[in-house]
Parts: structure tokens; sequence; C-alpha cells
């Protein structure tokens, strides 16, 4: 939340992309808490979450692969090992 409120209190175009008034201060980071914990509470953020990525897919954007663990594991690319000149510090 404060990193929420610094943003909204410095960046007036992020603060006005979420429809706040640009002539008030930022909200607080208590107010802030208070909204997220009741939008939690009533399950909208999940209905808002949900809703984004319906429209998302509505209007053909695509959907990034998941990773399923269970059939590649580990999930990450394998690291390459180093060159030997990047072990040693010392250029060919």
């Amino acid at each position: 939340m404060t990193g929420l409120h610094h943003r909204l209190d410095t960046d007036l175009r992020f603060r006005y992309q979420c429809g706040l008034s640009l002539d008030r201060k930022a909200l607080s980071i208590a107010t802030l808490s208070r909204v997220f914990a009741d939008l939690t509470k009533k399950n909208l953020a999940k209905q808002l979450f949900y809703n984004l990525v319906k429209r998302c897919r509505q209007e053909g954007h695509r959907r990034q692969p998941r990773c399923d663990r269970q059939r590649c594991d580990p999930c990450y690319e394998e690291k390459k090992p180093k060159r030997k000149s990047e072990q040693t510090g010392k250029a060919n």
C-alpha cells in the first residue's frame, strides 16, 4: 500500500488513469488498505479480475502459456555454463 500511495501521490497520470481527482491529495495508506480489504471481503477484486480477463479474450489478446510443474521440471531453462573467459576474468 505504501508503494501505491507513493505512486498516486507523485504520478498525476497514474492517478488520473485510476479515476481519482487531480485537484485533491492522494488517498492515505489507511484509506487504500480499507478499500482493498472491502474489495477482497466482497470478492469484488476477484470479479473485476475475471471481467478484465474475459474482456481481453474477447478483444483477441492472447493468453500467455502457463508452465505446468508436473510436466516440466524444472520450469525454467537450464543455465548455460560460462565461457572460460568469463570464469577467469581474462579476455581471449
